[in-house]
């Protein structure tokens, strides 16, 4: 078992002697549990591209649910991967809004104030992307562990009616929902068949898998308790004092593990067995939104606080970025983007 952090750290700042400034890649907070390499089975690491123009939390959503719901397949961490500044302009251009925030500017609203869990920000745009890609994968396979990304989409790349886009980023197999946007292949609660897919199927997590998965979770939650002082061990946690209590536990997480899956679906490639789509329904009505919505609000007068917050990440740092912004208008139609009320 090895910590991905530290190879993250030397793929993304090289020789450490050199780097000035080393932001941590994971959260490592004792109540946290640091994505970790296990050998004797793949590891795999999301990747989930994007213009996030900026980041939404519809992108939050999908990104979690792709989390989320692939414990079975050993997803452990997941990389951001913001799109160049080119592609952003061009598209904020055809929007109509022209409001482009910059790669550094997006990375920003993804990060927050704290390092997360279990994902992490790429902030040096596409190109420099498949050569850290490559020393990482190295890095990793070359001490002996599997590796294998997976790409996370939204359901407007895949749809019935589409050419899928097998292999993008590299991946052979996609992640999507409809948590926070349409997916035209859900018909009447039903999924219709893919062109050139199989027939969409069931997720199976064998037994002795998942019961090595929540012994994982049930062993961290025991160590996590042990670094607390035995007052606040009884005072905050009476349930330590159960010595069935760990037992108790891993049954209740085998079961929430069991019952969560029954809202996966997967398909194969037709001809390719390991070219898949895993599509996770969502249990709540969609609540779509987009980057767009947000930036025609922030360029058509001063925004309403409540409002962003119901939409976009991190609105403290959004505001922010705006109001360091010099004044933008459009005469023909009298936008504006001061900042965030």
């Amino acid at each position: 078992m090895a910590p991905l952090s530290s190879y993250i750290e030397s793929c993304y700042y090289g020789d450490f002697r050199y780097a000035t400034i080393r932001d941590n890649i994971f959260d490592h907070g004792i109540t946290h549990n640091p994505p970790r390499l296990l050998k004797g089975q793949k590891n795999r690491i999301l990747l989930y591209p994007g213009a996030f123009n900026p980041p939404h939390h519809g992108h939050m959503e999908l990104l979690t649910n792709a989390f989320t719901f692939t414990q079975d397949i050993n997803v452990i961490a997941a990389i951001i991967i913001p799109l160049d500044d080119a592609y952003v302009q061009q598209k904020s251009t055809l929007a109509g809004d022209g409001l482009a925030f910059t790669l550094m500017e997006r990375c920003r609203l993804w990060r927050g104030h704290v390092p997360h869990d279990w994902f992490w920000v790429y902030d040096r745009g596409e190109k420099g992307w498949e050569s850290f890609r490559r020393e990482l994968e190295a890095c990793i396979t070359g001490d002996g562990f599997e590796l294998e990304f997976v790409v996370v989409l939204g359901p407007d790349y895949i749809g019935n009616d589409e050419l899928l886009p097998w292999n993008a980023w590299g991946c052979k197999s996609m992640i999507t929902s409809n948590v926070s946007r349409h997916a035209n292949f859900v018909v009447s609660d039903e999924l219709s068949q893919l062109r050139e897919c199989e027939a969409w199927g069931q997720i199976v997590w064998k037994y002795s898998a998942l019961t090595q998965f929540v012994e994982r979770q049930v062993g961290f939650m025991a160590g996590a308790t042990a670094l607390l002082t035995p007052t606040a061990r009884l005072n905050y946690l009476p349930q330590v004092r159960d010595p069935q209590y760990l037992q108790t536990e891993l049954q209740k997480l085998h079961q929430i593990e069991v019952d969560r899956m029954r809202n996966v679906r997967v398909c194969h490639r037709r001809g390719h067995t390991d070219e898949t789509i895993r599509f996770i329904r969502s249990k709540d009505n969609c609540k779509t939104l987009s980057s767009t919505q947000i930036r025609r609000e922030l360029v058509s007068g001063p925004a309403k606080t409540a409002s962003l917050n119901s939409m976009a990440l991190n609105t403290d740092i959004l505001a922010a970025i705006m109001m360091s912004r010099p004044r933008l208008t459009d005469s023909s139609r009298g936008f504006s983007s001061r900042g965030v009320d």
